[in-house]
Protein backbone atom coordinates (compact mmCIF):
# COMPACT_ATOMS: atom_id res chain seq x y z
CA UNK A 1 0.00 0.00 0.00
CA UNK A 2 1.44 3.37 -1.24
CA UNK A 3 1.22 6.77 0.77
CA UNK A 4 2.07 10.33 0.15
CA UNK A 5 3.73 11.77 3.17
CA UNK A 6 4.15 15.63 2.82
CA UNK A 7 6.49 17.59 5.15
CA UNK A 8 5.91 21.55 5.53
CA UNK A 9 8.89 22.74 7.02
CA UNK A 10 8.93 25.92 8.94
CA UNK A 11 10.29 28.49 10.78
CA UNK A 12 9.01 27.24 13.87
CA UNK A 13 9.58 23.47 13.04
CA UNK A 14 8.00 20.88 10.97
CA UNK A 15 3.93 19.61 9.79
CA UNK A 16 3.82 16.03 8.68
CA UNK A 17 0.60 14.47 6.96
CA UNK A 18 -0.09 11.30 5.56
CA UNK A 19 -2.48 11.28 2.97
CA UNK A 20 -3.86 8.31 0.27
CA UNK A 21 -3.21 10.12 -2.29
CA UNK A 22 -1.00 12.53 -4.45
CA UNK A 23 -4.11 14.62 -4.67
CA UNK A 24 -4.81 14.80 -0.95
CA UNK A 25 -1.09 16.47 -0.20
CA UNK A 26 -1.51 18.55 -3.12
CA UNK A 27 -4.81 19.90 -1.79
CA UNK A 28 -2.87 20.40 1.76
CA UNK A 29 -0.05 22.18 -0.29
CA UNK A 30 -2.57 24.66 -1.62
CA UNK A 31 -4.17 25.26 1.45
CA UNK A 32 -0.75 25.99 3.27
CA UNK A 33 -0.18 28.67 0.79
CA UNK A 34 -3.46 30.31 0.67
CA UNK A 35 -3.87 30.49 4.18
CA UNK A 36 -0.67 32.25 4.92
CA UNK A 37 -0.54 34.00 0.94
CA UNK A 38 -1.64 37.43 3.15
CA UNK A 39 1.07 37.22 5.91
CA UNK A 40 3.76 36.35 4.36
CA UNK A 41 3.17 38.02 1.12
CA UNK A 42 2.83 41.43 2.08
CA UNK A 43 1.53 42.58 -1.66
CA UNK A 44 4.85 41.70 -2.84
CA UNK A 45 3.19 39.48 -5.90
CA UNK A 46 0.14 39.34 -7.13
CA UNK A 47 -1.92 36.62 -5.81
CA UNK A 48 -2.88 33.91 -8.34
CA UNK A 49 -6.77 32.83 -8.76
CA UNK A 50 -5.55 28.86 -9.53
CA UNK A 51 -4.64 27.14 -6.43
CA UNK A 52 -2.13 25.30 -7.99
CA UNK A 53 -0.35 27.98 -9.57
CA UNK A 54 -0.75 29.96 -5.69
CA UNK A 55 1.02 27.61 -3.59
CA UNK A 56 3.99 27.33 -6.81
CA UNK A 57 4.70 31.00 -6.32
CA UNK A 58 4.15 30.81 -2.60
CA UNK A 59 7.13 28.21 -1.80
CA UNK A 60 8.70 29.29 -4.71
CA UNK A 61 9.17 32.85 -2.93
CA UNK A 62 9.49 31.36 0.33
CA UNK A 63 12.54 29.46 -0.88
CA UNK A 64 14.04 32.71 -2.99
CA UNK A 65 13.99 34.78 -0.27
CA UNK A 66 15.03 32.18 2.32
CA UNK A 67 12.56 32.54 4.58
CA UNK A 68 12.72 28.91 5.66
CA UNK A 69 10.23 27.41 4.29
CA UNK A 70 9.60 24.42 2.25
CA UNK A 71 7.25 21.89 0.88
CA UNK A 72 7.64 18.68 -0.28
CA UNK A 73 5.89 15.24 -0.70
CA UNK A 74 7.20 11.30 -0.87
CA UNK A 75 5.34 8.27 -1.83
CA UNK A 76 5.90 5.61 0.09
CA UNK A 77 5.34 2.07 0.34
CA UNK A 78 3.63 1.06 4.15
CA UNK A 79 6.19 -1.35 5.91
CA UNK A 80 4.08 -4.39 6.91
CA UNK A 81 1.61 -4.11 4.54
CA UNK A 82 0.88 -6.50 2.11
CA UNK A 83 0.58 -5.89 -1.80
CA UNK A 84 -3.10 -4.94 -2.37
CA UNK A 85 -4.98 -8.09 -3.48
CA UNK A 86 -8.57 -8.41 -4.96
CA UNK A 87 -11.32 -8.08 -2.85
CA UNK A 88 -12.28 -11.86 -2.43
CA UNK A 89 -15.45 -12.70 -1.84
CA UNK A 90 -18.95 -14.35 -3.49
CA UNK A 91 -22.38 -13.61 -3.88
CA UNK A 92 -24.28 -16.33 -4.19
CA UNK A 93 -27.51 -16.40 -6.30
CA UNK A 94 -29.93 -18.74 -6.80
CA UNK A 95 -33.23 -18.11 -9.10
CA UNK A 96 -32.32 -14.91 -9.31
CA UNK A 97 -32.15 -14.36 -5.62
CA UNK A 98 -29.37 -13.60 -3.29
CA UNK A 99 -28.67 -16.33 -1.33
CA UNK A 100 -25.77 -14.73 0.58
CA UNK A 101 -22.26 -13.54 0.33
CA UNK A 102 -19.14 -15.35 1.59
CA UNK A 103 -15.90 -15.34 1.58
CA UNK A 104 -12.09 -17.00 2.13
CA UNK A 105 -10.72 -13.96 3.57
CA UNK A 106 -10.98 -14.03 7.33
CA UNK A 107 -10.98 -9.93 7.81
CA UNK A 108 -14.34 -10.08 5.68
CA UNK A 109 -16.24 -13.03 7.38
CA UNK A 110 -18.72 -11.15 9.53
CA UNK A 111 -18.72 -8.13 7.91
CA UNK A 112 -22.07 -6.39 6.65
CA UNK A 113 -23.53 -6.44 3.73
CA UNK A 114 -26.52 -4.94 1.73
CA UNK A 115 -28.17 -6.33 -1.53
CA UNK A 116 -30.96 -3.53 -3.25
CA UNK A 117 -32.40 -6.05 -6.20
CA UNK A 118 -34.08 -3.74 -8.22
CA UNK A 119 -36.29 -6.94 -10.07
CA UNK A 120 -38.93 -6.89 -7.66
CA UNK A 121 -41.27 -8.91 -9.73
CA UNK A 122 -43.55 -10.75 -6.66
CA UNK A 123 -41.37 -9.34 -4.55
CA UNK A 124 -42.65 -8.53 -0.77
CA UNK A 125 -41.11 -5.56 1.26
CA UNK A 126 -40.18 -3.60 -0.86
CA UNK A 127 -38.63 -0.35 -0.29
CA UNK A 128 -38.32 3.21 -2.39
CA UNK A 129 -34.58 3.77 -3.18
CA UNK A 130 -33.27 7.06 -3.92
CA UNK A 131 -31.60 6.83 -7.19
CA UNK A 132 -28.19 9.56 -7.83
CA UNK A 133 -30.54 11.28 -10.35
CA UNK A 134 -33.51 11.92 -7.75
CA UNK A 135 -35.79 9.87 -8.65
CA UNK A 136 -37.36 7.00 -5.78
CA UNK A 137 -37.40 3.43 -7.35
CA UNK A 138 -38.96 0.05 -5.96
CA UNK A 139 -36.49 -2.45 -4.93
CA UNK A 140 -36.44 -5.08 -2.12
CA UNK A 141 -33.36 -4.64 0.55
CA UNK A 142 -32.02 -7.70 2.14
CA UNK A 143 -29.29 -7.56 4.84
CA UNK A 144 -26.65 -10.10 5.84
CA UNK A 145 -23.17 -11.18 7.20
CA UNK A 146 -20.40 -12.33 5.04
CA UNK A 147 -20.07 -15.89 6.01
CA UNK A 148 -17.04 -18.39 5.79
CA UNK A 149 -16.82 -19.39 1.96
CA UNK A 150 -16.58 -23.57 1.69
CA UNK A 151 -15.12 -22.73 -1.83
CA UNK A 152 -11.52 -21.31 -2.72
CA UNK A 153 -12.83 -17.99 -4.44
CA UNK A 154 -9.88 -17.44 -6.45
CA UNK A 155 -10.14 -20.90 -7.28
CA UNK A 156 -13.76 -19.88 -8.38
CA UNK A 157 -12.83 -16.51 -10.84
CA UNK A 158 -12.55 -16.43 -14.38
CA UNK A 159 -8.59 -16.33 -15.94
CA UNK A 160 -7.27 -13.25 -15.40
CA UNK A 161 -8.46 -12.72 -11.69
CA UNK A 162 -6.15 -14.81 -9.97
CA UNK A 163 -3.46 -13.29 -7.08
CA UNK A 164 -0.15 -12.24 -8.97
Amino acid sequence: MKVFVATYEHRHGADIQVFATGAGAEQYRQTIASEWWDDEMKGDTEKPTNPEELADVYFDYMIDRDRGEFFSVEECEVAGMPATTPLRLAVIIDGGICQGVCSDDPVLIGADYTVIDYDTDGALGMNGIKRDDGSIKNAFVGYGEIDRAAITILEAAPTGMEEG
